[in-house]
């Protein structure tokens, strides 16, 4: 039989417990008198486990299941997102223009040409976004054209145009981006394919 009769620590602080070896039939006196003075909930009670820390894989699956389903939703709802800024930023950057464009026609008496576009407070490339182009009306000279062509967006908008027409009652816009793409009309301008 084994038994444990002593605790002690040793220099790195680590449990030890020294055994007495039970060879002898009369020295089993000594386990009494041992178990008295280390106390009986002591003997053998030296190899105790640590609480491992950390995740287990079935945890770490799960979280990547979830980041995996957040990820399918949140992907497409910011390309949506995406597409509905750039479309809004297309329309406002050639609207700046629309009150200088008239203030041009009082002065002038008829509608600026893509080379008088400095005139109106605008250049062909004015944003990064796309080009500007001016076109005349060849029967009413006041009336024109104002069309800005998106080149530098989500390909998906690329190279659609956003048109504004001057005719004797106003502006009107229009723009030729998908209803697939864009589910609403843009504010205050309207979808020129149905």
């Amino acid at each position: 039989m084994i038994y444990a009769t002593k605790q002690v620590k040793n220099p790195n602080r680590s449990r030890t417990a020294l055994y007495l070896i039970h060879t002898n039939p009369q020295a089993s006196y000594a386990l009494p008198i041992l178990m008295r003075s280390n106390g009986a909930n002591q003997i053998m009670n030296t190899n105790k486990k640590t609480k491992q820390s950390g995740f287990t894989l079935i945890e770490l699956m799960i979280v990547v299941g979830i980041i995996g389903v957040l990820s399918a939703i949140a992907i497409p709802a910011y390309k949506s997102y995406l597409i509905k800024t750039e479309s809004n930023t297309a329309v406002s950057i050639p609207r700046t223009l629309l009150t200088n464009i008239d203030l041009y026609i009082q002065e002038k008496g008829n509608f600026p040409a893509t080379t008088e576009a400095s005139e109106v407070g605008a250049a062909a490339d004015m944003s990064a976004m796309g080009t500007l182009a001016f076109t005349k009306d060849a029967t009413t000279p006041t009336n024109g054209t104002l069309v800005f062509t998106v080149s530098n967006a989500d390909a998906s908008i690329k190279d659609k145009k956003i048109t504004y027409t001057r005719t004797n009652s106003g502006w009107k816009c229009t723009h030729d981006i998908p209803k697939t793409l864009l589910e609403k009309d843009l504010k205050g301008c309207l979808r020129a394919i149905p």
